[in-house]
Parts: structure tokens; C-alpha cells; sequence
């Protein structure tokens, strides 16, 4: 008696369910890569508010700006740059840069020995990122700076405002996107208005219709750029 033979390929039923079970893997794939994208813009916006918080702070208990403060070394003795043998800023209520012992680097060290931040930064220029700033989400380092100010060594205007601001910019390309949402997220999502604006360091890869010389312009929806800098206006 002969025996059929039998079919050793997938039904189409099988096939269904195979196609189903991947389907469900790239999407719980692209479904994660949102998911962790979502955290790290959250991350910075977070960042953001709490290094706004303790500027503010430092201010109000010192009357004084992080780094500008001119009596640091009166309360951290122990401080010490490589030039006055002080931690002390000149109380200009602006961020001067000075070779070696720039006021916007000193303003993180003034936020650790205040304990209004628990990390330590060095308050000098060593040239190792991480020992001078603090550093957010997908490799954006955070820094202060002062625009529009005759007394500052930045003595750029961004779009015509001048203040103290947190500067939000990459140590690698970054897509345009990622600060268009923190914008969005943070305030009015346009580059030139509002509390955070957007600028772009190199009109060759531009993040904004706008660049460094002042120009007014709003974000480029595409493309990305180690160059581009998000500013949250402090004052």
C-alpha cells in the first residue's frame, strides 16, 4: 500500500503567524528606539529646568552670579586657578572669558562647592570636557554664557537680544529635530523667539535659516549639525 507523501513546507496559516511574530519584533524594535529617544529629550529638558533652578539659586544665596561671584574664594578657601591662586569672578553680572580661568567654566565649579550641585568641576581650562562641564543626553554638553555685552569677550548679539544664558550644544552631529522638540517641549518651538532660541555656529551645515552674525531665522526641519547651539535666555 503506498503512503502519501507527505508536505514538509509551511501552510499558509503557519506563514500568517510567522510574518505576524516579526512584525511584532520590528515594532517592539522601532516602538524602543521611540521609547529611549522620548526619555533622553526628556533628560534634557529636565537638565534644563534644574540647572536654570540653581543659577537661580546660587544667585539668591550669593547675590551673585555662579562664577562671576567675586567673594568665592572667601567661602571655598580652598579653590584655587592657575592665575590669582582664587576662584573669585570679577562681579560684572556678565560671563567673561579669560585664558585659562573663563568665567562660564568656573560658574559649574562655584555650583559644586555651593553644594547646589553634587558633581565637582576643576573651574579651569584642563581641556577634558567632563572635568570642566556637566554633559546631558545623546552627547549634548551644557555651558553659560553671556551675549550682546560690551564687557564680555562674546560680544555678539543673538538676533538682536542680549543676556546670560545656558547654551545646549553637541560634542557630535545632532539631528535638527532633537532641539526643535526640546523647543517645542520647552517653549515656543520657533528659533527666534521666545526663552530658547537657535543658533547655528557654521552656515555650512546649518541648523536654522539664521547664523552666528545675527541674523533672524527659524529652524531647518532637516539635516543635522555638530555646530548647532539651543540658548535658554537666564535673564
Amino acid at each position: 500500500m503506498k503512503h502519501k507523501k507527505r508536505n514538509t513546507g509551511f501552510t499558509l496559516i503557519e506563514l500568517s503567524i510567522v510574518l505576524v511574530i516579526i512584525s511584532l519584533i520590528v515594532g517592539g524594535v522601532i516602538g524602543g528606539k521611540v521609547l529611549i529617544r522620548s526619555s533622553e529629550l526628556r533628560n534634557i529638558i529636565s537638565d534644563l529646568y534644574s540647572y536654570d533652578t540653581a543659577i537661580n539659586t546660587f544667585n539668591l544665596q550669593y547675590d551673585a552670579l555662579p562664577g562671576d561671584f567675586r567673594e568665592a574664594a572667601s567661602y571655598w578657601p580652598a579653590c584655587l586657578d592657575d592665575d590669582t591662586n582664587t576662584c573669585n569672578g570679577n562681579g560684572n553680572s556678565v560671563y567673561t572669558l579669560k585664558a585659562g580661568k573663563s568665567e562660564n567654566i568656573r560658574a559649574w565649579q562655584h555650583l559644586g562647592l555651593s553644594k547646589i550641585l553634587s558633581d565637582d568641576f576643576v573651574g579651569i581650562n584642563t581641556g577634558i570636557r567632563e572635568e570642566m562641564y556637566p554633559e546631558t543626553s545623546m552627547g549634548i554638553l551644557i555651558d553659560v554664557s553671556s551675549f550682546g555685552y560690551s564687557e564680555s569677550a562674546i560680544n555678539q548679539s543673538i538676533y538682536g537680544k542680549s543676556g546670560n544664558a545656558l547654551v545646549f550644544y553637541g560634542l557630535q552631529e545632532v539631528e535638527n529635530n532633537v532641539f526643535i522638540n526640546i523647543d517645542k517641549k520647552a517653549d515656543d518651538g520657533i528659533a527666534d523667539t521666545g526663552r530658547i532660541y537657535g543658533v547655528s555656529f557654521d552656515a555650512s551645515t546649518p541648523c536654522t535659516t539664521g547664523h552666528y552674525s545675527g541674523a533672524s531665522g527659524d529652524w531647518l526641519k532637516t539635516g543635522n549639525s555638530v555646530l548647532c547651539s539651543l540658548i535658554y535666555w537666564l535673564n
